[in-house]
């Protein structure tokens, strides 16, 4: 592609950089556009890992995340630029507790 021609869409492409926002994500609390978009990252990150395999359909993955041991026990926060996640962190802590060998 030529140079005038990357130009030329530079304003049309988001980056993901300016107007990022994190912000807890609570399945329990979360409007249907917000697991909407959840999934729609989280798929995007699937196909990148497993390109071979087919997207879950969102009620599925809806139905398996409220129902997961992980949902329950770990924290979440998305990284948000207008209504599209761009990323998540979470952090996890077992209901078993720790290991007490671990120290």
């Amino acid at each position: 592609m030529d140079e005038e021609a990357v130009d030329r869409t530079r304003g049309d492409i988001e980056t993901g950089i300016e107007g990022l926002e994190i912000r807890p994500f609570d399945i329990g609390t979360a409007s249907d556009g917000e697991l909407r978009a959840f999934w729609a990252f989280r798929m995007w990150e699937w196909r990148d890992v497993y390109p071979e395999d087919p997207e879950t359909p969102f009620e599925q993955w809806l139905e398996g995340f409220r129902n997961s041991t992980l949902s329950r026990e770990a924290r979440f926060w998305a990284i948000w630029s207008a209504d599209v996640v761009r990323g998540y962190a979470l952090v996890h802590v077992s209901a078993a507790g720790l290991d007490p060998w671990l120290g």
